[in-house]
């Protein structure tokens, strides 16, 4: 599981998306307007914790570990830019977050 120095999350679940699953959490009012937070490659998402500190008191934030990092899936590569696009795009579809 993810570790958060920032703030403790809400939700810890994990998502299917892009035939893969992606481990996210989740903090803030759960009617607020959503934010998702990305970590580069390489990175983590507890990288956002200052922010997510600060943006979970108005947003839902959701803050997923990216294919490959963490507790998420980590499908053989390489992986590419428009693959990482897409499993967002499909992130976002499975959460009903809105247009993608």
């Amino acid at each position: 599981p993810m570790r958060f120095g920032a703030t403790p999350p809400i939700d810890q679940v994990t998502i299917r998306a892009n035939g893969i699953n992606f481990h996210v959490a989740e903090i803030g009012p759960r009617d607020g307007e959503p934010v998702l937070l990305l970590h580069g490659q390489g990175a983590h998402a507890n990288d956002w914790d200052l922010q997510i500190a600060a943006l979970s008191k108005k947003y839902r934030v959701y803050y997923p570990e990216m294919r490959g990092h963490g507790g998420s899936s980590v499908p053989k590569g390489p992986y590419t830019m428009a693959m990482l696009a897409a499993d967002m795009a499909g992130f976002c579809r499975a959460l009903s977050l809105g247009p993608c």
